[in-house]
This record gives C-alpha cells, structure tokens and sequence, in this order.
C-alpha cells in the first residue's frame, strides 16, 4: 500500500509537477492579489484574487493555491487535530503535490472550502461556510462570479441555503467531484472566525454573522407560526454521534419536560427554512449540546434557551445566545467518561438542577 502511494503520487508529479514553496521575492508577487474587505462591525478581512491558478483539496485538512506550482501561503490552509504547526503541516502538500485529474473550470471560481466540521456540520456550514460569501460581497458582487465552489452539495440544508441565496445549481460546484481545478481566476476568503489558519476563535465570532444569517433567511418565513411549538427539547435521535455525545437519562429528561408542556422535535427531520420559523417561534429551547442550536441565531430577543453540555463543549452556544440578547443558561456536568478534552461524552442530567433553572 505504500509503495501503491508514493507510485500514485510520482506518476502525479511527473504530470503537473511538484508543489514547491516560492522564495522571498516570489511570495511578493504572488501576494500582489491580497485585497481588503470591512465588515460593518469594523472586522477586516483578506480577500484573494488569483488569477490564472489552480485549487488542489484534500476535502477535509487542507486546500492548497497555486500558481505556476508555487504554493500560496497566504491564500491556503490546513488543518490538523491534534498537530497546529504551520511548517510540519505544509510538508504534506509539499510531498504529495496534487494527485486528482485537473478540471478546467471557464470562469471565475469563489471557494467557501473550510476544511473539517465545514463539509457537512450544520453549524459550521451556517458559521463558517456560508458568510464567506457575504465577505466577498463587501468587496465585489456575487453575480459577477461565475461559480461557487462548497465544501460538499449533498445535504438538504446546504442545496436550501444556496437555493434561498439565488445560487443557480448548474453554478455550484461541489469539491467532492471538483477536488483539483483551474480557473480565470480563483478567489477566497479569510476564516470568519479564525484567530490563525488553524483555531476557531469561538469565544469571537462576530456579530456580523448573526445579523447576516438573520437578513439572509428571516424574509422568507411568514407570520403562520400555529404548526410550530413555542417550548420544544432537541431531540438528538436522528444525530450521527450517538452514543458518544448522550444523556443517560434523557428518558427521565423528557418525561420531565413534557409535563411542562414541552414537545420533542427532531431537527434533521425539519427542512432548512422549517428549522429558521421553528427557532423564530420558539420561547423555551432545551437540548444537548449539537449543531441545531446554531439555529437560535433564528430566535427572538429574550427566548429561553437551556443547553445541556459537557465541561469540555465550550461556550460557543452560550456567547451567540448572549450577542443575541437571549436569555440563556446551562446545565454543564462531567461525561461518564471523564474525558473533557472534547465535547463527546455521556452524561447524566441532574432534574434537580433542571427543575430549579426552568421553574
């Protein structure tokens, strides 16, 4: 298998040669198509317009620009979970260069690639996906593009989003199929979030986000709210972690709940813009931690919200819900496995505790 590899890769490499970083008077040149875009809020991003380049992704850790096979520093990332060093990183573009068939692309290619939980998570797709767009709209039009270029187009609520933005199908392109292409020009984004090309600076998203993702999907709702619940538990049986992120006693939970009048709702059930009027309408949110509650961005000011989370889940849910004057409070407890490096975990809910944050 590893000779199958380093073969696979060589034939690659004698056919669009190898990946190489440029020098110091290189990367000037090639730095010559950073622009700068402002956000309302006074947030300043990059913007990267390269013209004449190609894209290489693996879809998940890394995608890499090029011009003339001299690697874009600026303009590229990578990804790693457990390892964040720039230079060991750069080692694995630099050793396998870009073993896809090339597709050309006519036309000029917006990327919104972010690498990891951005391919098909929910939250990252509404918070790291997506306002990239609005980025390149503070600098250019988007109907000057020619394609967009996303992390994956499989998802009900990626096609939706992209449906609701009048993106026309036939233009977007998918880098599950689209992994190594060239263009007119290829342009990204900065990380929305990002503090560097590898940590989420979750205690720091912008507001911008929030206020966008609100302009961007409220219109479309109307005022029929009487099939949607106003108190509702997130139900997170139809989630792919399972049993690595549950309460033991969630039975006991929701039992609890549905005497206060509380319905159980399955997200993943609901289409995009049926989650957006769920949360809009909501009064009393209470789940586990999860993607869905991205969808508070949706809520009125001073909705109830209740997360229940591990120690090691972070207070991404908590600092939206503040930023977008909700009432929030949590019930935060150590996993069964007593693992807090993560926010997996089961974990077991105290209705005690429960009982005294809803009454």
């Amino acid at each position: 298998q590893f000779l199958f590899k380093n073969f696979f890769y060589y034939i690659f490499h004698l056919i669009y040669g190898k990946v190489v970083l440029p020098s110091k008077d290189q990367k000037k040149k090639l730095n010559n198509s950073i622009h700068t875009t402002y956000m309302e809020d006074g947030r300043e991003y990059k913007i990267f317009k390269n013209p004449e380049t190609r894209l290489y992704t693996d879809t998940i850790h890394f995608v890499a620009v090029l011009k003339n096979n001299f690697l874009i520093e600026e303009a590229s990332f990578q990804i790693d979970d457990i390892k964040k060093e720039f230079a060991k990183q750069q080692k694995t573009i630099l050793k396998i260069g870009t073993p896809k068939i090339k597709k050309k692309i006519d036309g000029k290619v917006l990327s919104i690639l972010t690498g990891g939980g951005g391919n098909n998570n929910y939250f990252h797709w509404l918070f790291d996906v997506l306002p990239r767009i609005e980025i390149y709209n503070k600098y250019n039009k988007k109907n000057e593009l020619d394609f967009l270029l996303v992390p994956d187009y499989s998802k009900n609520f990626q096609i939706e989003t992209l449906d609701l933005l009048n993106f026309k199908k036939n233009k977007i392109l998918s880098s599950t199929s689209y992994r190594h292409i060239s263009a007119k020009e290829i342009i990204l984004t900065e990380h929305p979030y990002c503090i560097d090309k590898f940590n989420q600076d979750e205690l720091n998203i912008p507001i911008w986000i929030s206020q966008w993702l609100r302009k961007s999907f409220l219109f479309n709702i109307d005022n029929n709210m009487k099939n949607f619940p106003s108190k509702f538990y997130i139900d997170r049986g139809d989630s792919n972690y399972g049993d690595s992120r549950s309460i033991i006693n969630e039975k006991e939970v929701k039992d609890y709940l549905k005497i206060l009048g509380f319905e159980m709702v399955q997200l993943g059930k609901l289409s995009f813009l049926n989650q957006v009027k769920l949360f809009n309408n909501a009064e009393y949110i209470v789940g586990l931690h999860g993607a869905g509650f991205a969808n508070i961005v949706f809520c009125k000011e001073n909705a109830k919200v209740v997360e229940i989370r591990s120690f090691g889940a972070g207070k991404i849910i908590e600092n939206i819900s503040i930023q977008n004057k909700l009432n929030f409070k949590k019930i935060e407890t150590l996993p069964s496995n007593h693992d807090i490096s993560n926010q997996q975990g089961q974990i077991e809910v105290s209705l005690k505790q429960l009982k005294g944050i809803i009454n």
